[in-house]
C-alpha cells in the first residue's frame, strides 16, 4: 500500500464505470483503515515464517530430524508474536496514523486495533494447532526418535547418562531387519552409542559444529554398527518434493515432440537435470577438458584443416614450379 500504488489505482480515474468507481472508492477507504493495515502487517510477519518453513522442508538434503526442529522453531516464533509483534507489525505500531507516507482513516468499530489484536492471537493458535495436527507423527515413535541424529538438539553437556538410549532402542526395533541384513550386530549398538556419545562430549566443546561424515571418519572403526543405523535414518526422505520435481521434469523432457525417447535415454537426461548443480554454480572447465581430450571434433579442427589445405597448396605450387624449371631446361 505505497503512494505509487494508491495513485495508479485511484478511484477517481477517468473512463471508469461509475459502479466500478464506487466499488474502488469503497475498497480504497477499507484499505486505509488502520485495523486492516495492522492485520495485513501481522499476516506478512506470520506468512514469512510459514513460507520459510515450507521452503526449508522442500530442500533435497533436509533430514527428518531437521524438519522436526524447524517445526518446533516456527511454532515458537509464532507463539512469541502474541506478546512481541513481528518486525512489520512493530514498525506500523510505532505510528499507526500513517503507513508508508499514506495518512490512514479513522478506524471503524468492527476493525479497531483492540479487536484485531484478539483475532491475531486466535489465528496464531490456529496456525500452531494446525501444524501440530498435520505433523502429529513427530510427537512419538520412529519419527520422534529420529531427532537423535540432529546433533544441534543434543544437550550442551552430558548431564544425563541415559540421554538417547530410548531413541536408539526405538530405532533398533524398527530398522532391525535392515540392519541385520547388512551384517550389523544389534547387540553392540547400545554400547557403541554410549561410547560415541561419551567420546564426542569429551573431545569437542562445540557439538553443534560436528557433522556425521566427520564423526564417521573419526569413530567409524569403534562404532560401525551404530553408524549404520545413523546412515539409515539420514536416508529417510522428509517429503515428496523430489518426486514431484521429477514428474514435472519428465513432462518437460519427454514432450509431444520427443515422445520417442527410449527409457535409458530419458533416465540419463533426468539424472543430469536432477543431480547437476545450478547454472550459476556449475564450472564447465572439467567437462570442456574431457570433451576436448576424448572427442574427434576438436575446437581447432577447422583451423587445422585450413592449415593442412594451405600446406598442400604450397606443396603443389612448389611442385609445379619445379616441373616448369625442368621443362625449360
Amino acid at each position: 500500500m505505497c503512494n505509487c500504488v494508491l495513485k495508479i489505482q485511484s478511484p477517481d480515474s477517468e473512463g471508469v464505470n461509475p459502479v466500478q468507481k464506487s466499488k474502488a472508492r469503497n475498497f480504497y477507504q477499507t484499505a486505509k483503515d488502520p485495523g486492516v493495515v495492522m492485520f495485513s502487517c501481522f499476516l506478512h510477519d506470520s506468512l514469512t515464517h510459514l513460507s520459510n518453513l515450507s521452503a526449508s522442508m522442500q530442500r533435497p538434503s533436509i533430514t527428518v530430524a531437521e524438519v522436526q526442529s524447524s517445526l518446533i522453531a516456527t511454532q515458537a516464533v509464532l507463539t512469541k508474536h502474541k506478546n512481541r509483534p513481528g518486525p512489520r507489525l512493530r514498525s506500523f505500531l510505532e505510528d499507526p496514523a500513517t503507513f508508508e507516507g499514506v495518512t490512514l482513516a479513522v478506524p471503524r468499530e468492527d476493525l479497531s486495533l483492540a479487536g484485531v489484536n484478539s483475532k491475531k492471537d486466535k489465528l496464531i493458535d490456529t496456525f500452531c494447532s494446525s501444524m501440530a495436527t498435520r505433523f502429529c507423527d513427530f510427537s512419538s515413535g520412529v519419527l520422534h526418535a529420529s531427532k537423535l541424529v540432529d546433533i544441534t538438539s543434543w544437550p550442551k553437556a552430558d548431564t544425563r547418562e541415559d540421554f538417547g538410549d530410548a531413541d536408539v532402542d526405538c530405532l533398533m526395533k524398527h530398522f532391525g531387519p535392515q540392519l541385520a541384513s547388512s551384517g550389523a550386530d544389534l547387540d553392540l549398538i547400545p554400547d557403541q552409542w554410549t561410547f560415541l556419545k561419551s567420546s564426542l562430549y569429551q573431545q569437542h566443546e562445540n557439538m553443534e559444529q560436528m557433522t556425521w561424515p566427520e564423526i564417521n571418519q573419526r569413530l567409524g572403526g569403534q562404532c560401525p554398527d551404530f553408524l549404520q543405523l545413523v546412515d539409515i535414518v539420514l536416508c529417510i526422505p522428509s517429503s515428496t518434493a523430489d518426486c514431484e520435481r521429477g514428474f514435472n521434469l519428465i513432462k518437460q523432457v519427454k514432450s509431444d515432440w520427443r515422445s520417442g525417447l527410449r527409457s535409458d535415454t530419458l533416465s540419463d537426461l533426468l539424472t543430469v537435470q536432477l543431480t547437476s548443480p545450478n547454472i550459476e554454480d556449475f564450472d564447465p572447465d572439467s567437462a570442456i577438458q574431457l570433451w576436448h581430450q576424448a572427442s574427434v571434433r576438436r575446437p581447432d579442427f577447422m583451423e587445422r584443416g585450413a592449415k593442412k589445405r594451405k600446406t598442400q597448396l604450397e606443396d603443389d605450387s612448389e611442385t609445379s614450379e619445379e616441373e616448369d624449371d625442368s621443362e625449360q631446361d
